[in-house]
């Protein structure tokens, strides 16, 4: 009787879930690529480089070229490395003139246009090219509607006026003097904008962008039949100022603190939408407080790489302090669950007193008693980032366009790196690439 209860229990968790996976599959668009993701990276000047590039005195931090790095791709169903994709030898995701829409928690921050693509000396591809911010966009199209509604006002008052004066009128001298109709004022002409193809135009030194007669065509693609990403040109009013110089050589530690923004090229449109789970204040600090004694315990338990077990309340002997924690609140599947990850180091004692950090990476669930579980975590310190590198959090991103936020990291080892793809399911988080 017990074995034939077990079964039937058994059964009926199979069909629910089977039943609950085909409910949440019904649900998906259908969307097998070409979805290329990569990351904008924007370097930021360490402490030494930013002395030595503002003697004798300190100024303005200095600026650094972002740059595009490919992640994955997305094609016939597939994830595949970006970085090697259809090499020709620039791989197919960096081609020139792909157009890559930057997104951060599902929301567009503004367009990098790749103008063209290197392998620096570890063999990575970096694409470098035109960055235009989306308050950039939006502030120049603001002021073209205001140009333009200046325009219209312009255009009507020279109308009013000449429906009011009518047509020019012989006069005998001598006579009683008329009265002349007031006229109204004329508003100024609106300055010329980019939209005048005749206004002339400055030019300093040589520009980066080809001429139209000397303008290189994109390298194709390894397959001529395979769809395109999304492909363009920089905008025709995109401001063209002096490029920033490019970022000098940097170390693992130096690339996990850069600003980094998520970015997807994809021919086929979708609709932006936020992945951030919006907590009150007293709510974060709660559950920001919880994430770090989960960390520390992490960082206690001696364990390192990848887990997705708890590891306990680690060593009670052995006092934790966390520096630089950042704890993001997501809402992947934007039903209004939680889903928290954490990003912190640790100073390491040591006999001989030399530095050594710990670097934790934490991603929890939040339950339905507003309490976070432990789903999966990274620990690495200084010695070991060629076995282990520093997982670094890029940003929640729909990588198949069905309206679901998977998450981005970027595991950043000695001397390489490397993207990986994860989703929550639950008390899950599976792996995709």
């Amino acid at each position: 009787m017990y074995r034939v209860i077990s079964a039937v229990v058994a059964a009926c968790v199979v069909l629910c879930a089977t039943s609950a996976s085909a409910q949440y599959r019904s649900t998906r668009k259908e969307h097998k690529g070409p979805r290329a993701i990569a990351v904008i990276e924007f370097p930021q000047a360490t402490a030494d480089e930013a002395s030595a590039a503002t003697q004798p005195k300190p100024k303005t931090p200095v600026k650094y070229a972002p740059r595009l790095i490919p992640a994955i791709i997305l094609n016939n169903g597939k994830y595949f490395d970006a970085d090697a994709y259809m090499a020709t030898p620039v791989p197919w995701a960096i081609q020139p003139a792909t157009v890559y829409e930057a997104r951060e928690a599902g929301e567009s921050k503004g367009l990098f246009t790749i103008q063209r693509a290197a392998a620096d000396a570890n063999k990575n591809w970096i694409a470098t090219g035109v960055w235009d911010s989306a308050e950039a966009i939006a502030a120049r199209a603001e002021a073209k509607r205001k140009a333009d509604e200046a325009k219209k006002a312009r255009e009507a008052a020279l109308k009013e006026q000449a429906k009011d004066t009518g047509p020019p009128k012989l006069k005998r001298g001598g006579g009683p003097e008329t009265t002349k109709p007031t006229q109204k004022p004329i508003p100024p002409a609106p300055p010329a904008t980019d939209d005048d193809p005749d206004r002339p135009r400055m030019r300093r030194g040589v520009s980066d962008e080809p001429t139209a007669a000397g303008k290189p065509e994109a390298p194709q693609a390894a397959d001529p039949d395979a769809p395109e990403l999304r492909r363009g040109r920089p905008a025709k009013d995109s401001p063209l100022v002096t490029a920033p110089p490019p970022a000098p050589k940097q170390s693992a530690v130096q690339l996990s603190n850069n600003k980094v923004l998520a970015a997807i090229s994809d021919a086929t449109p979708d609709d932006d939408r936020s992945f951030l789970f919006l907590w009150k204040p007293e709510e974060q600090k709660r559950l920001t407080k919880l994430m770090s004694n989960m960390a520390e315990a992490e960082l206690a338990s001696g364990a390192e790489g990848d887990t997705s077990s708890a590891n306990g309340k680690g060593r009670a002997t052995k006092k934790i302090s966390l520096e630089n924690v950042q704890v993001r609140a997501f809402d992947p599947a934007t039903n209004n669950e939680a889903v928290l990850v954490l990003t912190a180091s640790s100073p390491m004692e040591r006999k001989n007193a030399s530095a050594l950090n710990q670097y934790v990476t934490l991603v929890a669930h939040v339950d339905l008693d507003n309490l976070p579980h432990k789903l999966f975590s990274s620990v690495t310190d200084d010695e070991h980032l060629d076995t282990v590198g520093i997982l670094q959090l890029v940003d929640a991103v729909d990588s198949d366009g069905d309206g679901r936020a998977e998450f981005l990291f970027r595991r950043i080892g000695k001397n390489e790196q490397k993207f990986e793809l994860y989703r929550s399911y639950g008390s899950q988080l599976l792996k995709l690439f």
